[in-house]
């Protein structure tokens, strides 16, 4: 035990109670403020209060246009003593811009100035905003959000078929911000559909609400007897088994089925992983079969880019070229 505070608003209370004192000095347009730590987070538990007060819970997403003074110091902080997101906004935004964050992050509060520098703000930004969607928590958590105004999304099978209902399927779009198309037509062909609809190469569905939910890459859908799976919902599964530290899900080559679900695991310290215990986890979690990992292959970690995404491509040359999976390096096939 390092005895350190293990939350962000622990450690701004911490941190206050150790230097209370601390001198802080706010340059703005307007002057100087001269205040100290212990009293700015005074201010910010009292604006947390209010915050708390007008329905803000953990993890509602927060939106704070204000600029590097002494009220944006202590709005920032107060976000975080209520264990909400902080969604900071630069002033140079104006309503086009705010009310794309606003959407895209689900965003249940707006904390913006009445004047910036000598003007009106808040009139002009809310003047122009459009009206956000009455978002259900269940919408705002379970989907990636409705559409943009002006922006059309389309999700066909692969024949270019739109499909019927909330079903997955590839995700086309066309709108005023999508670009005219490739300096080689060669590459236009492949990249947008009649109609000027571009593939997206997203797999997901849309809902009767206009709510789109992206499941997948294209690439990473396993097409298992002529029955698409989609590699992300077998991850997400396995990945709540208790023996799964880490786990990619990719296409194992099959001469019958054409491909079969293949899970790369990396498994806990002291623990193992095989096939039959993924076929009693997805049995227990009331999955379809088909869906269940019929290839296991541990490993001792994935190979990631810098930024930290799975390098599938990497998993899949090397099962391709070693049967069994023994090419994939110091692993074992289950």
């Amino acid at each position: 035990m390092t005895g350190r505070p293990d939350t962000l608003p622990a450690a701004i209370a911490a941190g206050a109670a150790a230097h209370d004192g601390c001198p802080l000095i706010f340059v703005t347009g307007d002057g100087e403020r001269e205040t100290t730590l212990g009293a700015l987070v005074s201010d910010a538990e009292r604006v947390a209060a209010a915050l708390q007060a007008r329905g803000i819970e953990p993890g509602d997403v927060v939106a704070v246009q204000l600029p590097g003074s002494y009220e944006g110091a202590v709005t920032q902080a107060a976000v975080t003593l209520c264990g909400a997101v902080l969604l900071p906004v630069v002033m140079i935004y104006g309503s086009r811009e705010l009310g794309f964050l606003l959407r895209q992050a689900g965003a249940r509060a707006l904390v913006l100035p009445r004047e910036y520098r000598g003007r009106p703000h808040a009139a002009a930004v809310l003047g122009g905003l459009p009206a956000l969607p009455g978002d259900s928590l269940d919408k705002r958590a379970g989907t990636d959000g409705a559409l943009i105004a002006g922006n059309q999304v389309r999700v066909v099978d692969p024949d270019g078929a739109d499909v019927p209902g909330a079903r997955d399927g590839e995700i086309l779009t066309r709108g005023p911000e999508l670009f005219t198309g490739y300096t080689d037509p060669a590459l236009n062909a492949a990249a947008f559909l009649p109609g000027r609809w571009f593939r997206t190469g997203d797999i997901g569905r849309l809902d009767a609400d206009g709510y789109l939910t992206i499941t997948d890459l294209l690439k990473d859908i396993i097409i298992r007897g002529g029955e698409n799976i989609a590699s992300k919902e077998v991850e997400d599964l396995l990945v709540t088994h208790p023996a799964v530290a880490d786990v990619a899900v990719i296409a194992a080559p099959d001469p019958v089925l054409g491909e079969r679900v293949c899970a790369v695991v990396v498994p806990r310290p002291g623990c193992s992983f095989d096939v039959a215990e993924a076929r009693a986890h997805f049995a227990a979690a009331g999955a379809a079969r088909q869906k269940t990992p019929e290839v296991v292959v541990l490993a001792d970690e994935l190979p990631r880019t810098p930024a930290g995404k799975v390098r599938k491509e990497v998993l899949r040359a090397r099962l391709k070229g070693s049967p069994g999976g023994a090419g994939l390096g110091p692993l074992r096939s289950g």
